[in-house]
């Protein structure tokens, strides 16, 4: 599956990992999965690894939707949620220009950051760069397996 995730409770922080081709119904479905896993809480932070993505092509009403009811349910946290997303290549940039429009026009508890690599996205987490490191590297072996 192009999309996974991991929650790391200790450091306050769950990590969203896309690779390869994304679909509408593989972004809904990490998203749900995030939100359903009991070691996650609403107002940890937030990062989303797009440094292995291809491509990203929504279909945009499906996209609002989910943004939608993603946006509304972080809104009944403690305050605004912090997220930032690896985008060090055109692909992951355009994906996420894609998912930053669906927001408009909606409250928005989420403080954003652009990152291009693990030691910028580590600065505006608050994190050192080896927490970091070591979240994306336990995230992407989690996704390998979810591929055996």
């Amino acid at each position: 599956m192009p999309a996974c995730h991991r929650v790391f409770p200790e450091n306050d922080l769950f990590v969203l990992r896309f690779s390869g081709h994304v679909t509408d119904e593989e972004y809904a479905a990490v998203i749900e999965a995030v939100l359903a896993d009991p070691a996650h809480r609403i107002g940890m932070r937030q990062l989303v690894d797009l440094s292995a993505l291809a491509s990203f092509r929504p279909d945009p009403v499906a996209l609002m939707k989910i943004e939608a009811a993603m946006l509304d349910i972080l809104a009944r946290g403690p305050g605004e949620q912090m997220v930032v997303a690896i985008a060090p290549h055109p692909p992951a940039l355009k994906a996420i220009e894609m998912v930053r429009r669906s927001w408009d026009g909606l409250d928005q508890p989420l403080f954003f950051r652009l990152a291009l690599d693990a030691a910028q996205a580590a600065l505006f987490l608050g994190l050192e760069t080896a927490t970091i490191a070591r979240a994306l590297r336990e995230t992407a072996a989690d996704e390998g397996r979810l591929h055996d």
